[in-house]
């Protein structure tokens, strides 16, 4: 039913609105690019292994695109950020 692809579908994008509004907070941290890069990438791996309604294609799609628009996305400065922000190295 499509309900079932819906709450798929929610269950895809709802880490994507919560790491836009952690980005849009009022003092993000260039360091957190980063982790929320990779958070999301992690969170659509998970989500393919656990979305069985959806086609191995269309699954597959999900995790290529999220990784190129990380890689697109990517900046050395993100990097050289996490690795001096203090928060994080304690």
């Amino acid at each position: 039913p499509w309900y079932k692809s819906l709450k798929l579908v929610i269950k895809l994008m709802k880490p994507i609105s919560n790491a836009i509004h952690r980005l849009e907070a009022d003092a993000p941290y260039l360091s957190q690019v980063l982790m929320v890069w990779n958070a999301l990438v992690d969170h659509a791996k998970e989500w393919v292994e656990h979305a069985v309604i959806v086609s191995p294609r269309l699954a597959l799609g999900v995790v290529a695109a999220f990784q190129r628009r990380a890689q697109t996305h990517y900046s050395p400065a993100y990097a050289a950020a996490y690795a001096l922000d203090a928060v994080i190295r304690a």
